[in-house]
């Protein structure tokens, strides 16, 4: 079973989450700070590691010592010197939508608390 973390305004990951994550504002995986999943918000920075799709409306940052291992899809993306990227990219969409926000790898999704907003996420069979 996967759970979904719906976070407004934004978030500072400074653990290990196992998951999906969604905010409509920043999310910000920190040095020490993992997540295994899918990640969605208006801007990314990863200084942690992120092992999973990442999709943002406006940007994902990769710090010297963050590491992606997922497909990116954002408007802009940046890498710094010693940060790492594993996988494809689909850099500069203008049409970065909500409805483009869901993770398309299937299996079903539970909210991780009860009464959490799905703005940003389609029910997934």
């Amino acid at each position: 079973m996967r759970f979904l973390f719906n976070l407004h305004p934004g978030v500072d990951v400074t653990v290990s989450i196992k998951g999906e994550l969604a905010s409509r504002g920043p999310i910000k995986v920190l040095r020490g700070g993992s997540v295994i999943g899918f990640v969605a918000g208006y801007k990314i920075v990863v200084e942690g590691a992120v092992h999973g799709k990442v999709k943002s409306h406006e940007s994902v940052e990769v710090h010297s010592m963050g590491l992606v291992k997922g497909d990116v899809t954002a408007n802009s993306l940046t890498v710094d010197e010693g940060g790492v990227l594993q996988g494809l990219c689909r850099i500069g969409v203008d049409d970065v939508r909500e409805t483009d926000m869901s993770n398309k790898s299937g299996g079903e999704t539970k909210p991780a608390v009860e009464n959490s907003s799905s703005w940003f996420w389609q029910r997934r069979k």
